[in-house]
């Protein structure tokens, strides 16, 4: 696990395929669209990068863990366990968040070139493999997700908030256009996205601790894991237009 999260973080940043980004503000047509290329380290200003890369350490971390047994510094037990608490719900509130809300908006705006690359394998991975791993996790292993600590994931989103808006002053882009505060509903869209990962938090808390007792609770875990994910365009325009500007985009 750990060599597969840290090639996945470091083939996401040498791709040689720019990472194109074309941005609109939902609702304000006077603003102009405003396209943008990222490559190298730039490429992982995304909160789903952020959470990948939490993945990639906390197995890092796990797998040192597992190599120094007793003699483990308590510091090293720590981080992996704030790690743990990061990874495992972001996993599923990247899912929850692409699935159905950036995909249904992507079409919604008939963006076909993105809702292509969106779709494309390393997104897939970026995506569903990470609500995918963190559920085997969960399922083989049921590390302890203790319910007093849900303010450090609120924290680690409130960091991405204050971060995208530092983005949007270099790159003149917010990745996601809910955190745009020149979006009509951005107050409500910031206060129900941190509502949201308090929500996921107590949720896989819960969750993990009726899997540490009740293997059937792991089975449930790994289905849900697998009902965020979202693999196809799916429904398209009943005219055909969109499935066919999707083939044709590249």
């Amino acid at each position: 696990m750990a060599l597969g999260s840290s090639s996945l973080m470091l083939w996401h940043y040498l791709d040689s395929d720019p990472m194109l980004v074309r941005y609109t503000v939902l609702g304000r047509p006077e603003f102009p669209v405003v396209q943008r290329e990222f490559m190298g380290l730039r490429r992982w200003s995304t909160f789903t990068a952020w959470s990948n890369f939490s993945c990639a350490v906390f197995f890092c971390c796990a797998a040192a863990l597992g190599w120094n047994g007793d003699a483990a510094p308590r510091a090293l037990c720590v981080v992996t366990q704030v790690l743990w608490e990061l990874m495992f719900p972001l996993g599923f509130f990247v899912n929850i968040v692409v699935s159905f809300v950036l995909i249904p908006q992507i079409k919604k705006m008939r963006d076909w070139q993105k809702l292509k690359r969106i779709l494309r394998p390393k997104p897939q991975l970026l995506h569903n493999g990470l609500a995918l791993v963190g559920a085997v996790e969960a399922m083989l292993a049921t590390p302890p997700l203790l319910l007093m600590h849900f303010p450090v994931l609120v924290l680690f989103g409130c960091m991405y908030i204050i971060f995208a808006w530092y983005w949007f002053f270099q790159s003149g882009i917010f990745h996601y256009m809910f955190l745009d505060y020149r979006f009509k509903y951005e107050p409500l869209a910031l206060i129900g996205l941190l509502l949201l990962l308090a929500l996921v938090y107590i949720l896989a808390s819960v969750a993990v601790h009726m899997a540490s007792e009740h293997w059937p609770a792991r089975l449930v875990i790994e289905l849900a894991a697998l009902a965020t994910c979202t693999w196809t365009p799916g429904k398209m325009d009943n005219n055909n237009d969109s499935s066919k500007a999707l083939l044709q985009t590249s």
